[in-house]
């Protein structure tokens, strides 16, 4: 007679219709929850579970035992497309300038100073990051979603600024500094 999904009538149920399909939200971990109404007493009822991205079947037997129905719920479990990190960190600190859909960043450092420790917090809990190092310094943060073909990648480079010096400090002549240099 009718099913309930989570305490709530089936969307568009009708006893007549024997395949329905939903979209279950991203990180679904189970199936909704099923309630069957018999439409007649004495009906035989079980029900397979096809998981959060399967096909569950409700099949119903008749009080004859031979007259048979097959209802199928078609489960589609969507998946994150988020490529996008919330920040990337140098040595701990939010990076000057992020912003999510910016995809390539300079940092100037001065020539004595190392490549910071890149570190990043992710968009949501289904991300893969890896992070690949080039022979430069180059860092390539490799972001996955769980639609992995929409993967998007962050390039940190490190520019080191030479000093503009180029006076010297003293000149020496035999070992004695030159006086008024």
């Amino acid at each position: 007679e009718s099913v309930l999904s989570n305490g709530q009538p089936l969307e568009g149920f009708d006893p007549t219709i024997y395949d329905y399909f939903f979209d279950l939200p991203v990180g679904t971990a189970v199936e909704p929850m099923l309630k069957i109404v018999a439409g007649a007493d004495g009906q035989s009822i079980s029900i397979t579970s096809g998981g959060v991205n399967g096909t569950t079947v409700i099949s119903v037997t008749a009080p004859d035992g031979v007259t048979k129905r097959d209802y199928r719920i078609h489960y589609n479990l969507l998946m994150s497309e988020n490529n996008k990190l919330n920040m990337i960190y140098l040595d701990g600190d939010s990076l000057d300038g992020f912003t999510p859909d910016l995809r390539d960043y300079t940092i100037v450092l001065p020539v004595e100073k190392e490549n910071p420790i890149v570190t990043w917090e992710t968009g949501d809990d289904y991300q893969n990051v890896t992070r690949i190092m080039r022979e430069d310094g180059t860092i390539v943060l490799r972001v996955e979603p769980q639609r992995v073909e929409l993967y998007y990648e962050y390039i940190v480079r490190f520019e080191k600024v030479m000093s503009k010096n180029a006076t010297l400090q003293s000149i020496e002549i035999d070992g004695a500094v030159i006086e008024g240099f």
